[in-house]
């Protein structure tokens, strides 16, 4: 019994003694949290001061040549903001002055609220090299970083233009892709409807810091049709293209080929024979003509010296200048004893032809000339 009541006297004196020290534990206890408390509401007003900041967007793809934007905003109190394109100052704003220094190709346009400071970063004709990081900084306190993409549009090219083949003929289409960067998606339509990329194959090259691609399409000849290629990147709204015509030349109707074949055949054969035709008449009216010119040339010479001699009656009476001698004229005549034996002189009436060879009254005397010889013998 003496043993239980000594033990509990222990552990009512070691109580008694350690309560001192719990209560000096806890105070230390409320020490650290009110610290901590302390601390919470200190960071609490620093990030308050400090302010949210945002930097829009995150990435932005723009096609070489066109213009890139970002937008940095914050609701912090600020001294200086400055744009950096990869690393390097590009832009100084103010929050007092503005913009200092702009250029033709960076500038800023502000957007601000009283409640809110909103720049927007603007890049003209954005290039190649301009790829890579954006970042906004606030004097070095607060900075955000996005990405920027340029992306260079090529060319595409159908090669050799429209095409006609005969059905059934196979064949390839080249295209040439190039100038892109990066590379471009590439497709085959026909009709509209994309070809699966088995029915094409593409080769890639690297050269400048630019892709040039080739493309061969096989195709057989069934109908005519429209022939496009297109290329694109995510930077375009629509892919650029290029589009050819596939004529397919039909096959001739052998009917009628031959029907063409015997209508020529019988048409030339038909102008052969009134070309033969034609050529004989005009031979045979040449024949004619020549006879009848020849008659009449004919028939006016002989007309021309033909002559008709009639003889007219004795005219016993007749002398010369009243001479029955005439001898002065160059002729003589033999003097008979008998007068009645003299040969009488005869006279000789001649008629000319004068007629006209096509008159219908030749062979008649139309004119005449009487013409007297003396004949002594």
């Amino acid at each position: 019994m003496g043993g239980y009541v000594a033990f509990w006297n222990g552990c009512l004196a070691e109580l008694l003694i350690s309560v001192p020290v719990f209560f000096s534990s806890f105070e230390r206890c409320f020490d650290i949290m009110r610290a901590i408390l302390i601390l919470i509401l200190f960071l609490d007003q620093s990030l308050e001061a400090l302010g949210s900041m945002q930097l829009e967007p995150k990435l932005s793809t723009v096609v070489n040549g066109s213009r890139a934007s970002f937008n940095c905003s914050t609701t912090a109190f600020w001294d200086v903001m400055s744009w950096l394109l990869n690393g390097s100052v590009s832009l100084t704003i103010s929050a007092q002055h503005g913009v200092l220094g702009s250029s033709d190709r960076f500038h800023a346009v502000n957007h601000s609220t009283p409640s809110l400071t909103a720049w927007e970063f603007v890049i003209e004709s954005a290039e190649q090299n301009d790829t890579g990081s954006v970042t906004c900084d606030l004097q070095k306190m607060q900075r955000e970083t996005v990405t920027l993409l340029v992306q260079v549009i090529g060319s595409v090219e159908v090669q050799g233009g429209d095409v006609t083949k005969r059905r059934g003929e196979k064949f390839y289409f080249e295209c040439r892709v190039f100038g892109w960067d990066p590379e471009p998606t590439v497709r085959w339509k026909v009709n509209g409807t994309e070809v699966e990329e088995a029915g094409y194959n593409t080769s890639t090259v690297v050269s400048g810091g630019l892709l040039d691609s080739t493309s061969f399409l096989g195709f057989q000849a069934e109908e005519s049709v429209t022939v496009e290629r297109l290329a694109s990147v995510s930077a375009l709204q629509s892919p650029r293209n290029s589009s050819v015509f596939l004529i397919v030349a039909s096959e001739p109707d052998v009917t009628l080929v031959i029907a063409f074949i015997l209508f020529g055949v019988v048409f030339v054969s038909l102008m052969g024979f009134a070309a033969v035709v034609f050529i004989f008449t005009r031979q045979r009216e040449s024949k004619a003509s020549c006879r009848q010119e020849m008659s009449r040339n004919r028939r006016q010479s002989e007309g021309n010296t033909r002559a008709e001699v009639l003889v007219g009656e004795l005219n016993l009476g007749f002398s010369f200048n009243g001479q029955t001698d005439i001898n002065n004229s160059g002729f003589s005549r033999t003097s008979t004893a008998n007068p009645s034996e003299t040969l009488p002189p005869r006279l000789y009436q001649m008629a000319y032809d004068n007629t006209d060879p096509n008159s219908t009254d030749s062979g008649q005397i139309q004119n005449t000339e009487r013409v007297r010889y003396l004949t002594v013998v």
